[in-house]
């Protein structure tokens, strides 16, 4: 990991002579980063690549080599920053919000740790982004990827990644969650398995699983490897690609990993019919987040009737008989089946 890499860093070499770098600022920095490291290596490595382009845009100097007075900007410089973000280097504006956010809390830091004073420079205005830019999934896609996922790669790389996308979808799990967690994160009770990671901003994320499909999760289980999916950030990304690839699925639908979660909070919305249950699945701290992830207007083919002009008897299952109910939702997808099943179980 990357915090096992930060060590304390003279600055002199070994024959006497200076180093050309600030070991006070520099330590303090790596300090920021180590603590993120622990719970994250990918998110401690995407903090540091954050804070040393930051440095080099505005300071033209590596991390290593800044100064405290190198700490002291203006409100104007920290606004020509993020528009320099949003307009040169052509990021979304959640990406350069994800940026801006990483540089605070570094410079927040450094606060506390007495070497820079007025930060006031932070408070500027950002616009608004949402996670809605990630494209959601139906569960008969999931289940496809899925599938096609199993099929890839040597040996039970095919396996990690059938399980993975499962698991993501099953504890709207993001990626890093699921690529950090381990075996030791796992606690079985009686009737479920409980799960307890950190997630995104350091928060406590516990879900829970059924035993059965903690079963087919220790099939993968390697005496060398304390990760449960031991598989590497690249090769999900590959996958990811290769799956849109092979499904057709369009650019425009934006489909990443993330889609699974959010497959897996549309889940528990339409489960439950509660939204603070889908935020709590989720590891949101606003509903507001939540309801992003909601897709509201999934109507399950309602509106191809309509739009084709065609009347629809909505009492026609009253006088069906069991086969043609069952030739019916047959015919449905795995969605639907699931929604009919779940109603089923609510009348044992």
């Amino acid at each position: 990991m990357l915090a096992e890499k930060v060590v304390p860093i003279k600055n002199e070499n070994d024959d006497g002579s200076k180093r050309g770098f600030n070991t006070e600022v520099y330590d303090q920095i790596m300090r920021f980063i180590r603590d993120f490291s622990r719970s994250s290596e990918n998110t401690g490595s995407a903090y540091e690549r954050d804070i040393r382009n930051f440095f080099l845009k505005t300071r033209d100097k590596q991390i290593e080599h800044l100064i405290k007075n190198d700490l002291e900007y203006t409100i104007e410089e920290f606004e020509d920053y993020y528009a320099y973000l949003i307009d040169e280097r052509k990021v979304s504006i959640v990406t350069a919000n994800r940026y801006i956010g990483a540089i605070s809390e570094c410079i927040k830091h450094l606060r506390r740790r007495r070497l820079i004073n007025d930060i006031s420079f932070l408070d500027i205005k950002k616009h608004s982004g949402t996670t809605d830019r990630y494209g959601i999934l139906t569960l008969n896609e999931v289940e496809k990827m899925a599938e096609l996922a199993s099929k890839q790669g040597r040996g039970n790389i095919g396996r990690i990644k059938q399980l993975m996308i499962l698991f993501a979808l099953d504890t709207c799990a993001r990626r890093n969650d699921c690529l950090t967690i381990k075996w030791s994160n796992f606690t079985v009770n009686e009737h479920d398995v409980g799960i307890h990671m950190i997630g995104k901003g350091n928060k406590d994320f516990k879900p829970s699983i059924s035993k059965e499909f903690y079963n087919e999760l220790l099939t993968l289980k390697q005496s060398e490897s304390e990760f449960v999916f031991n598989i590497h950030v690249n090769t999900v990304n590959r996958m990811m690609d290769d799956l849109r690839r092979d499904m057709n699925i369009p650019k425009e639908r934006n489909i990443v990993f993330h889609s699974f979660k959010k497959t897996g909070v549309q889940f528990i919305w339409k489960k439950t019919g509660d939204i603070n249950q889908a935020r709590k699945a989720a590891n949101h701290s606003s509903i507001k987040t939540t309801d992003i992830y909601i897709n509201r207007e999934e109507n399950y083919g309602i509106m191809g009737a309509i739009s084709s002009g065609s009347s629809v008897d909505e009492e026609l299952f009253e006088g069906a008989s069991h086969e043609e109910l069952l030739k019916a939702i047959r015919g449905l997808g795995k969605d639907q089946q699931m929604y009919i099943n779940l109603q089923l179980n609510k009348q044992k």
